[in-house]
């Protein structure tokens, strides 16, 4: 039976949140405040600090995600974008290989695009930029693109693939030992994504 001070404690976490929630999109570090674990709170608000703090992780990527994004997108749409010595790219056909595309890109002309942005004074459009993170995704989305491009072929049969690139998918979303917890998040919630499907 619950008590009113389960009740309370639940009430009292969840308007903390959100208030700590309205904040602007970059500054999640109030969140992150209010999440972290008190030794004396109750079990159920501890398992909630923790898939909240799970969900901002997963969260932490999309955000490095979309800031490549519009990057890209300014330096495309803005002349600068033909001074760098490669290209960066924004489209190809599949979604999860056009994340891969850019964010490859984008990593691969850092320094370009840093000078570019700094002679331009734009370096705001960079500096939330964090490459081991762009480099750790972009290795995590490696075996989606190869697997993709394994079953599309035109030249042979792919069904016999689906189930060879479902265990090969399935391997790279184990935990893996050097996981941060935040890796160890996207993992698990593409783990999660793909039994759904």
């Amino acid at each position: 039976m619950q008590k009113y001070e389960d009740n309370q404690d639940l009430t009292d976490f969840l308007l903390a949140l959100e208030k700590c929630a309205d904040v602007p999109a970059g500054c999640l570090s109030t969140i992150k405040k209010h999440l972290t674990p008190v030794a004396e709170e109750p079990r159920r608000i501890l398992d909630l600090k923790k898939l909240v703090t799970d969900e901002l992780l997963v969260i932490d990527f999309n955000l490095q995600m979309k800031i490549c994004k519009e990057l890209v997108t300014y330096l495309r749409s803005s002349a600068y974008g033909s001074v760098l010595e490669k290209r960066v790219h924004q489209e190809v056909e599949t979604r999860w290989n056009t994340v891969h595309k850019m964010l490859e890109s984008v990593h691969r002309n850092f320094e370009g695009i840093q000078r570019v942005l700094k002679e331009i004074k734009q370096e705001e459009r960079i500096k939330d930029i964090d490459r081991r993170l762009v480099e750790w995704l972009m290795n995590f989305l490696q075996p989606f693109k190869d697997e993709t491009k394994n079953v599309e072929g035109n030249d042979y049969r792919t069904l016999p693939l689906v189930l060879l690139a479902k265990c090969n998918l399935d391997f790279a979303l184990e935990p893996a030992l050097l996981d941060t917890p935040a890796q160890a998040a996207l993992r698990n919630r593409a783990a999660q994504f793909k039994v759904t499907m």
